[in-house]
């Protein structure tokens, strides 16, 4: 194991926590701390905890349905980005949960892509029409992908940009591989990308994102159809760092 160095500052600081009693030894209180600085690490990157159990016991409903639900539950509804972080975060508990999900039905997040009918430029709305957290757009050019693996999306600058935007993250391709695939429980070549045609966008430039999982293959759905693309949704809860999820 490699040794770490600090400062004579610093070990001066551990014995005395060690003589005033508060640790038993130099090891636990560093311990402590890395488990500090970890969760806080945690609540920085994903400050919000999913709910266990899907939405309105288990109902299916269209993005603007759910978009209603909990406006008027006073509920923020979950989005990709936090589906996305899931799989770096989240408790063995929350991904199976999700993962019920994507087997039993698909999981309909507020994110919502408005593309552009005359070229691939797109809007990507986070917490679309909620009124009870602030909606986040951003503006990004978006690929054709029908049914592209991850990996073969991720090798171009545009494919990077469109997920980056999609998820709400700077993480490198590698680290949105193993994301992914601890989401999904599945291989990277198996998690496919779904956006729709020019040809579509013409003619349904709104479109909600849903995730599912179909014969060992784990579905980026980017092109959901309004009218008729059903599914389940989970509600989150904002973290604390002090008092941890504030349930509503």
């Amino acid at each position: 194991m490699k040794q770490v160095q600090i400062s004579n500052a610093h070990s001066q600081y551990l014995d005395t926590l060690v003589s005033n009693g508060a640790f038993r030894s130099r090891e636990e209180a560093l311990r402590q701390a890395l488990e500090y600085h970890k969760k806080a690490y945690v609540l920085e990157t994903n400050p919000f905890q999913i709910d266990v159990k899907p939405a309105d016991g288990g109902a299916s409903k269209i993005q603007d349905d759910w978009i209603q639900f909990f406006n008027e539950q006073k509920q923020i509804m979950i989005s990709a980005p936090i589906v996305y972080r899931a799989g770096q975060t989240g408790s063995k508990e929350v991904l199976a949960s999700l993962r019920s999900d994507f087997d039993a039905s698909w999981l309909v997040t507020s994110t919502r892509n408005s593309y552009n009918p005359s070229d691939l430029g797109a809007r990507i709305t986070q917490n679309y029409g909620s009124q009870v957290i602030a909606p986040k757009e951003s503006k990004v050019l978006i690929p054709v992908y029908q049914g592209t693996a991850l990996p073969k999306v991720l090798e171009s600058a545009e494919g990077r940009k469109y997920l980056r935007a999609e998820f709400d993250t700077r993480d490198s391709p590698k680290k949105m591989i193993k994301t992914l695939e601890d989401l999904s429980e599945k291989d990277a070549n198996n998690i496919l990308v779904w956006t729709p045609t020019q040809e579509n966008r013409r003619a349904y430039p709104e479109r909600a994102v849903r995730f599912y999982c179909s014969v060992g293959q784990f579905l980026i759905y980017g092109s959901s159809l309004l009218l008729d693309n059903s599914g389940r949704s989970r509600r989150v809860f904002p973290v604390s760092p002090r008092s941890g999820p504030q349930k509503q």
